[in-house]
């Protein structure tokens, strides 16, 4: 199975078609967007599932595909970094 396709399979957790998942990555993107134009400057924690993060990190970087879900520990800490609302990196600090 190639990767894509096995990212795909995060995208169905929810739904047969995955459009659910897609919806709830729009969703929290566009949120995290939001949050990323307020408090810009600052330092900002966050919480979210596994799934969630992956799809988030998706959308900003490719490479946070299903390879990127399966290594994850659950919990897990991550640190991403952002200059303004551009995507910079990711930093695993625990788990």
């Amino acid at each position: 199975m190639k990767r894509s396709e096995r990212f795909t399979a995060i995208l169905a957790l929810h739904s047969k078609t995955g459009n659910q998942a897609m919806r709830l990555k729009k969703r929290a993107v566009n949120q995290i967007e939001q949050i990323l134009v307020q408090y810009a400057g600052k330092r900002i924690v966050l919480g979210t599932h596994g799934d969630i993060l992956t799809l988030i990190l998706n959308h900003f970087n490719r490479e946070y595909d299903f390879d990127f879900w399966a290594s994850t520990t659950m919990p897990d800490i991550y640190e991403s970094v952002f200059e303004g609302t551009q995507f910079v990196q990711v930093t695993r600090k625990w788990g």
